[in-house]
């Protein structure tokens, strides 16, 4: 889609939301005006009938009056007769009143009976006996059904057990019916009324029994009213027809009505929706329920009719918009249009860009920012491509190095399977690159998985891990010494998605070493041979001096003797201690508890300490010290560097010896002598055969105490300082606190 339609979509949309928006609020405002003309409309109908009513009533009461003052001047017509006045009594009775009929009423309990008529018709009419005996009230004629209004008064005689009744003449029930003509005027004017029923409530009527009295059959098609006995009904129809009656339901929408105030209700006949409002109304002590139906849908025709009027005006604005619309947006692109083309040119083509556009508006400034973002371009592309062409060599350079290299290389993802491999790899393992693609190679053998898996976990943590030297197992299952070195790969993010790892071939090497091992030790063991014959001949030459001096004498000194056994004790010891360090012996190894070992030597050597002025200090952890040793190797540990303290310390002193646990629970031992030290030249060299610090010694006593402190798989440390003494820490790692045999 272009710009240009985009635009006056755009536009036609906006134009759409606010026609909606408007429309919406529109229907709304219209439905609320409407509904408030519909209330006003029928509050007024009430109005106007509730008016009607009253006046209608006022016209009754007037009436009411005027004919019992008429009645009481001709009481003499029946008064002067017997009890039961005759009907010709009744007549004169009507000429004086100037009603058109006259009758005579008897209680004869709950209804009231006419026996005399004064058109001499009687048929045995009855009435309600009316609620207040003592006032006069309106019906009207039982006989008479098609009547809608009240045409007959009646009034109590004096004896209070009779009644007498006065039909109204036409004219005056017309006078009294004319009254009600407003409530006919607004079935007229208003055109949703379909009916207009008038209720008279009876004082103290309950619920059940405010039922619209219908009677019998209805004497014709537009009434439903009750026949004139109703001066005792709970709601009778006093004016309007009941087409439209639901029984149960009006009764309690009358009950409701006479307790709360109006009520409103809706109910259906076929496809036609129907509103029942009721509205209360009084006039002395009558209740009246004035009843209006009408039809919502005619209500509402007319707000429809104006709704369908406004979507059309709406539809008319949204056309006339999008055409506008169009021909604005036509007019907005057009520069737009030949300042893309002329840059599409400039894409394509590669020549200057040249815009031809000429304006100082927005669209203008646009232009000279496009041409100058142009001129940048084109100075970034050259440098990219330089830059590409650089990328190029040095990839070219990268893989010429990773394919040549005499390590071997392979990348692989988290999961271990190998995405690439250079030659150097394929020649060392026997692997062909499609072969090894995509998998999971065998290279750990069984015994460094643990450890390898480890350096996979430092790996995807983002961590390098130190190059280590291992093995690795060939695709012919042959083992290979290696130097691996594993660094991760980050993606753009800085996500770990793979590691590189470069092996290097260490089985040359290993050779090389093991010769240098062999020579090493031909070497040392040259070393040794000449010490030992040097160590060894002087104590000869001694013990042949001696010998020669007794065979000569033929004399046995024991001084020489003993001369002659030290020599031969010294010559023992360095056969000894030449055996322990050449050859390797049978150890037993046993769990023993490095303070009881330590205490004896001290006890062992003791004495001699006292002979120099020298003091043992011992400070030992209260927690057992147990490693796995043999306990006579210990022994002659503590024994030499105890003896080479003391002979550090010939003005005497005190040697500190402290044994304790370490944090990782390997036990340390520490002896500090106050010698004359040693100089820190010497301190690398402590250990070499026959290397010595000492005037008088052969220095093997350092070198086999060093091989039985790793035959233990310990640590020997020696720290010293000319002047202050010597320091020498051994850590022993700590067996299972097992009760010790021995």
């Amino acid at each position: 889609m272009s710009y240009k339609w985009k635009l006056s979509l755009l536009i036609s949309s906006i134009a759409f939301a606010l026609l909606a928006l408007n429309a919406i609020l529109g229907e709304r405002i219209s439905r609320d005006i409407m509904h408030n003309k519909i209330a006003a409309d029928l509050n007024r109908i009430a109005n106007e009938t509730s008016l009607a009513v009253t006046q209608y009533e006022q016209a009754k009461d007037a009436t009411a009056d005027q004919l019992q003052k008429l009645l009481e001047l001709a009481q003499s017509e029946w008064l002067e007769t017997s009890a039961l006045p005759s009907w010709q009594a009744l007549q004169r009775v009507a000429v004086v009143t100037g009603a058109a009929k006259v009758r005579w009423l008897q209680d004869i309990g709950e209804k009231l009976q006419v026996t005399v008529s004064s058109d001499r018709i009687t048929d045995s009419i009855l009435l309600p006996k009316p609620s207040q005996l003592s006032q006069p009230f309106w019906s009207r004629d039982p006989g008479d059904k098609a009547k809608r209004l009240d045409e007959w008064a009646y009034f109590p005689a004096a004896d209070g057990k009779h009644w007498i009744g006065l039909g109204l003449k036409a004219e005056q029930a017309d006078r009294l019916a004319g009254q009600l003509q407003p409530i006919d005027r607004m079935m007229r004017i208003y055109a949703p009324i379909m009916e207009i029923t008038v209720f008279q409530v009876a004082a103290q009527a309950g619920d059940a029994d405010l039922v619209p009295a219908a009677g019998t059959e209805p004497a014709n098609d537009q009434t439903n009213d009750p026949p004139s006995d109703r001066a005792n009904d709970a709601a009778a129809v006093i004016f309007g027809t009941y087409r439209y009656g639901q029984k149960t339901e009006d009764a309690a929408s009358i009950a409701k009505t006479i307790a709360t105030g109006p009520v409103t209700q809706t109910f259906s006949i076929g496809d036609r929706k129907l509103v029942k409002n009721f509205y209360p109304l009084s006039y002395g002590d009558h209740t009246f329920v004035i009843r209006i139906v009408s039809d919502s849908d005619q209500w509402y025709a007319a707000y429809e009719d104006g709704r369908i009027a406004r979507l059309k005006v709406s539809g008319a604005l949204l056309l006339c918009t999008l055409m506008v619309s169009v021909i604005l947006a036509g007019a907005f692109v057009r520069p737009l249009r030949r300042l893309l083309g002329a840059v599409l040119e400039w894409a394509y083509s590669g020549a200057s860009l040249a815009l031809p556009v000429d304006r100082k508006d927005e669209l203008g400034r646009l232009a000279v920012q496009v041409e100058r973002m142009a001129r940048k371009i084109e100075t970034y592309v050259h440098k990219l491509n330089a830059s590409y062409e650089e990328n190029r060599a040095m990839k070219a350079y990268l893989d010429s190095y990773i394919q040549n290299t005499t390590d071997a290389i392979y990348t692989a993802d988290l999961e271990g399977k190998v995405t690439r491999i250079n030659r150097s790899f394929e020649q060392l393992f026997g692997y062909r690159a499609a072969d090894a693609m995509g998998r999971k190679l065998p290279l750990v053998p069984d015994h460094c998985l643990a450890e390898e898996q480890q350096m996979l976990e430092a790996v995807r943590a983002g961590q390098s891990p130190p190059e280590r030297e291992t093995v690795r197992i060939g695709s012919n299952g042959n083992r290979i010494d290696v130097s691996v070195n594993i660094s991760p790969l980050h993606d753009r993010d800085g996500m770990v998605r793979g590691y590189v790892c470069m092996m290097r071939d260490l089985t040359n090497r290993n050779k090389m070493e093991e010769l240098l091992r062999r020579y090493e030790k031909l070497t040392t063991v040259g070393q040794l041979a000449a010490g030992v014959a040097h160590e060894i001949r002087n104590p000869l030459t001694t013990l042949r001096g001696f010998l020669q001096l007794q065979l000569e004498t033929q004399k046995t000194s024991p001084r020489h003797t003993e001369i002659m056994l030290s020599e031969l004790d010294r010559i023992n010891s360095i056969v000894s201690e030449f055996l322990v360090l050449a050859k390797p012996q049978t150890i037993k190894f046993e769990t023993k508890d490095v303070r009881f070992i330590m205490g004896d030597v001290i006890s062992l050597l003791d004495s001699q300490a006292h002979l120099y002025d020298i003091q043992f200090e011992s400070v030992f952890t209260p927690q057992p010290c147990f490693v796995s040793c043999e306990k006579n190797q210990l022994k002659q540990v503590f024994v030499n560097l105890l003896k080479n303290a003391i002979e550090s310390m010939p003005e005497g002193g005190v040697i500190e010896i402290g044994i304790g646990k370490q944090g990782d629970g390997a036990i340390s031992v520490t002896i500090a002598d106050e010698g004359i030290g040693i100089p820190e030249e010497m301190v690398s060299r402590l250990g070499e055969p026959f290397f010595t610090a000492k005037e008088s010694g052969t220095g093997l006593g350092i070198m086999v105490s060093q091989r039985i402190i790793q035959n233990h798989h310990g640590k020997m440390t020696i720290r010293s300082e000319v002047g202050t003494g010597t320091t020498v820490t051994i850590t022993l790692p700590s067996a299972k606190e097992e009760r010790p045999s021995g």
